[in-house]
């Protein structure tokens, strides 16, 4: 009787361990989970802007902000995404980097386009920053980019407006093609080059000495990043902007960035769709 107790004990608590562990959720695939895209131009991570040592209060170091996309996926959410930097590992992982930005959890099935402030950057060093996104105890990496506080700005041409701008735009009631040309990269590879570009005349996107007033996006500002450039300098890019209101006058930046920063042309071209 003691040994059938014994049984029937066992086989309960083999029964209440199995029944348990078939209710757990497994680990998605990581494969399945939302990525790093590495391959479209206009999702590629690049700097927004560079804080050198010694201005704006920085004090003895800089600062740089780094701008990625996310892809989203309806029903999945990220636990925490930013970025993770080292001077020592060319693809630093949450594990291996010297610090890391926690920017927090995010849901949504549509491109998510953050940004992050990498503090106390040094002159003379080469800092390598990788975008991440944690699942449960999955993390997705996006590809590692450079950033050097001393580096120089890639540059257009010097005005007159014509030799930067040299093509002539196309105008309609929905788009704007427009080109411009690239002086030199600084020194640097271009991470990318684009047009930014705002609904009407009354607002500016940048301050008097040149600097992008948005620190991130918004609402008030869309943008047309057509990715790294790779031809000959000096050289021209050009891009259409879709999906404008008929009849209404567009303010168009053009912008150009480095590994030490993004450089826009300091005027705006205006135009009005038909």
């Amino acid at each position: 009787m003691k040994n059938l107790f014994i049984v029937i004990l066992s086989l309960l608590t083999f029964w209440g361990c199995s029944s348990s562990s078939s209710k757990e959720t497994p680990e998605p695939d990581i494969t399945t989970l939302p990525q790093f895209d590495t391959t479209t131009p206009a999702n590629q991570s690049y700097v927004r802007a560079v804080t050198n040592p010694g201005s704006s209060g920085s004090g003895s170091t800089g600062s740089a902000q780094v701008a990625s996309t996310l892809t989203g996926k309806s029903g999945v959410c990220a636990d925490q995404h930013g970025h993770a930097w080292s001077v020592s590992n060319p693809d630093p992982t949450l594990q291996s980097s010297d610090n890391k930005s926690q920017l927090g959890k995010y849901c949504g099935d549509s491109l998510k386009i953050y940004v992050s402030t990498v503090p106390n950057l040094e002159r003379g060093k080469t800092y390598y920053i990788r975008p991440y996104a944690t699942y449960g105890t999955n993390t997705v990496y996006g590809k590692t980019i450079q950033v050097r506080i001393d580096v120089a700005l890639p540059s257009f041409p010097q005005p007159p407006y014509e030799t930067a701008f040299p093509a002539i735009p196309e105008v309609t009631a929905n788009q704007i093609k427009v080109g411009a040309l690239i002086d030199n990269n600084g020194g640097a590879d271009i991470l990318q080059h684009g047009f930014v570009y705002l609904e009407g005349t009354s607002k500016d996107l940048l301050s008097e000495d040149g600097k992008f007033i948005a620190a991130g996006p918004s609402a008030d500002y869309k943008s047309l990043r057509l990715g790294p450039y790779t031809g000959a300098l000096p050289g021209p890019y050009n891009g259409t902007i879709t999906g404008l209101k008929s009849n209404t006058n567009y303010k168009v930046w053009a912008f150009i960035a480095n590994s030490g920063g993004i450089r826009f042309w300091s005027k705006p071209m205006i135009f009005r769709t038909l």
